[in-house]
C-alpha cells in the first residue's frame, strides 16, 4: 500500500496547524457563510437527465433534494409551505410531508418522498471530490486524472495518514435518550440551539446524532430497527453519511482508519480491514473494493428545529453519556469551521469563488455534482 504518511496524533495536528495561517498574499474571500445574504427558496431542477426539487431554508440550516416521486413510484407535483416547519411540502392530493419527506397527513400519509443522492459538506470538499461542480451562473468543468493502481480505486497519492488507527474512537454501543426526557427539556444547556444534527428515521423511530458528539468520534455503529447502520461524520470536510452496515450478507463494524483522502475520512471495516471513502460512499481498497453500500436517506438541520418535533416519544437523541471523558461543548479544532484559508490536509483542486468552509449541497448524478448554496 502506497501512502504518504504524517505520523502525528490528532492532537498534534490540532495544536500545530491551528497556529498556521495564510500568507499576506492570500486571496481576499469572505470568512464564512455568515457574510452571505441567506434566504429560503425552492427550485425545480434537472441535472444530467435527473429531475428533482431543492429546498433551502435559512432559518433551519436546512438544504435538501427530493424527487417529485413517492416510494411506491407515484409521480406527484409538490408545492412548498416553508413557513410551516417541520411540514414543508404539500401535493395535489392535499397531503402534507415533513422535512424528512414523510407523508404525515392526507391520502399519502405514511408514504415517503424519494431522496436524491446528495452530500452536504464544506464547499472545498465537494469541489475537490467531484469532477464537475455547478453553482448558480457558473460551471466548473474538469476531468479528474486517471491514476492506475492495482490496489486502490482512487489516486493513492491523495491518501495521507492523519492519526493512528482508532485514535479517534468510534461509538460501538451508543446510548440514546428520548427527546422528551427531563434532562433535555429541563436543561437548556444540553445542546446549543444552533448545534447541527443529523437525522435518520424509519416508520417506528427518528434518531438524532448531534455533530458535537460526532466531532469527537466520527463513527457510530448503530441499529435502525433490524438494520445495522454506520453513521459517519468528517469534521474536516463537514460531511455526514448514513449507510447500511450489512454488505454482501455480512454485518460489518466500522472504525476510524486514521487515513484521509482529499482531507476526507476513510473508514475501515473490522472484518476485512477494507478502506471505505466516506464522501464517495464506496470501498476504495481491500476485499470490498468497489463495493457500494445501501445508503440511508438522512437530513441535517439545527437542534432548535428538531427539539419540538411532534411525537417526541418516538424521537431518540444520541446521549452525551458515551463512556468517554470528553467535554462535548468544546469544539476540538479551534476556528477550523470558519477559517477558510485553514485546510489541514492537501486537496488536489480548489476554487475560491465560494468560501472553502461554506456548507453547500451537492446533488450527485452519474458521479458528477451540482452544488447549491443557501443563497441561491
Amino acid at each position: 500500500m502506497r501512502v504518504h504518511t504524517q505520523n502525528v496524533s490528532c492532537f498534534l495536528i490540532i495544536f500545530t496547524l491551528l497556529g498556521c495561517g495564510s500568507g499576506d498574499d492570500a486571496p481576499e474571500i469572505p470568512t464564512g457563510p455568515s457574510e452571505l445574504n441567506f434566504n429560503s427558496y425552492v427550485i425545480s431542477e434537472t441535472f444530467n437527465g435527473a429531475s428533482y426539487m431543492v429546498i433551502g431554508i435559512e432559518e433551519h440550516g436546512y438544504l435538501a433534494a427530493f424527487k417529485s416521486e413517492l416510494s411506491d413510484g407515484t409521480a406527484i407535483s409538490l408545492e412548498t409551505t416553508l413557513e410551516n416547519w417541520p411540514n414543508i411540502f404539500s401535493d395535489e392530493t392535499g397531503s402534507f410531508y415533513d422535512f424528512m419527506g414523510r407523508g404525515i397527513s392526507g391520502p399519502n400519509a405514511g408514504k415517503q418522498l424519494l431522496s436524491m443522492e446528495s452530500q452536504l459538506g464544506f464547499w472545498f470538499s465537494i469541489n475537490a471530490t467531484f469532477p464537475t461542480a455547478v453553482y448558480p451562473e457558473t460551471a466548473v468543468n474538469r476531468t479528474l486524472p486517471l491514476v492506475q493502481s492495482a490496489e486502490w480505486n482512487i489516486d493513492p497519492n491523495t491518501v495521507v495518514s492523519g492519526a493512528l488507527r482508532d485514535a479517534i474512537p468510534a461509538l460501538n454501543h451508543p446510548e440514546f435518550i428520548s427527546a422528551n426526557d427531563e434532562q433535555i427539556i429541563e436543561n437548556e444547556d444540553y445542546m446549543d440551539p444552533n448545534d447541527r444534527v443529523l437525522i435518520v428515521a424509519n416508520e417506528q423511530v427518528t434518531k438524532i446524532y448531534p455533530y458535537k458528539i460526532l466531532d469527537r468520534h466520527e463513527i457510530v455503529n448503530d441499529m435502525l430497527g433490524d438494520e445495522p447502520i454506520v453513521v459517519s461524520y468528517c469534521p474536516l470536510t463537514g460531511t455526514g453519511t448514513v449507510w447500511s452496515a450489512r454488505i454482501n450478507n455480512r454485518d460489518l463494524e466500522f472504525g476510524v482508519s486514521g487515513l484521509l483522502s482529499e482531507s476526507n475520512l476513510i473508514l475501515y471495516d473490522r472484518s476485512t480491514e477494507s478502506y471505505w471513502s466516506q464522501i464517495r460512499k464506496e470501498a476504495v481498497f481491500g476485499e470490498f473494493k468497489d463495493s457500494q453500500p445501501v445508503l440511508f436517506p438522512h437530513q441535517e438541520t439545527l437542534w432548535s428545529s428538531v427539539q419540538n418535533l411532534p411525537n417526541l416519544e418516538n424521537v431518540e437523541v444520541l446521549s452525551l453519556n458515551t463512556g468517554f471523558d470528553y467535554n462535548y461543548d468544546f469544539y476540538p479544532y479551534g476556528d477550523y469551521r470558519t477559517a477558510n484559508n485553514l485546510i489541514f490536509f492537501p486537496t488536489t483542486y480548489s476554487d475560491n469563488r465560494v468560501p472553502a468552509k461554506e456548507i453547500v449541497l451537492g446533488v450527485i448524478v452519474n458521479g458528477e455534482a451540482k452544488v447549491y448554496r443557501f443563497s441561491n
